[in-house]
């Protein structure tokens, strides 16, 4: 019972640190052709969902790197899966790097000390469907380690498609 109470603080405390990390852009950044009448503009220009992370209730699964596959170009994120959301965000400023007489084996993250900048909303892990990639599809595409990741919204319609490599297969 105290190693399961020490395990949920542990967690807790984890969320409370990457809830700080986490920038949440405002509307205006995320939605660049909407038109935004000039009496909401301060009303809007803060995410309501800045305190979303830190619930009590919710678990941290696995946290890491991922390079997401765009169009022209791969992007490195960061990505945190929940317990019931999948969070994928870009890192504004990287940690700095420690000495050997720095590091220590209880090491929070990887990101200790940066921002996140959160890069897409929020995904329900009930709203999304994975699609791994062969290896002959993934040869063919130039990709290594990769799956899809298809967002569908609550009235069946696809909102997003993400296509993700990781650094093994393993990850």
């Amino acid at each position: 019972s105290l190693e399961d109470k020490l395990k949920w603080l542990r967690n807790f405390e984890r969320l409370q640190t990457i809830q700080q990390q986490l920038i949440w852009p405002p509307i205006t950044e995320l939605e660049t052709r909407v038109f935004i009448p000039e009496f909401l503009k301060s009303s809007l220009s803060s995410q309501p969902c800045e305190k979303l992370i830190a619930n009590p209730k919710r678990q941290l699964v696995h946290e890491g790197f991922l390079s997401l596959v765009e169009a022209n170009r791969s992007v490195e994120i960061y990505c945190f899966l929940f317990d019931d959301i999948l969070l994928l965000t870009k890192v504004k400023k990287p940690p700095k790097k420690r000495s050997v007489t720095e590091s220590s084996a209880y090491s929070v993250s990887p990101t200790e000390g940066a921002l996140l900048v959160v890069h897409r909303q929020p995904i329900a892990l009930d709203r999304f469907s994975i699609h791994d990639i062969g290896f002959v599809e993934a040869n063919a595409n130039g990709l290594k380690h990769a799956f899809v990741l298809i967002h569908i919204s609550r009235f069946q319609q696809i909102i997003g498609v993400y296509t993700l490599q990781t650094a093994t297969d393993q990850q």
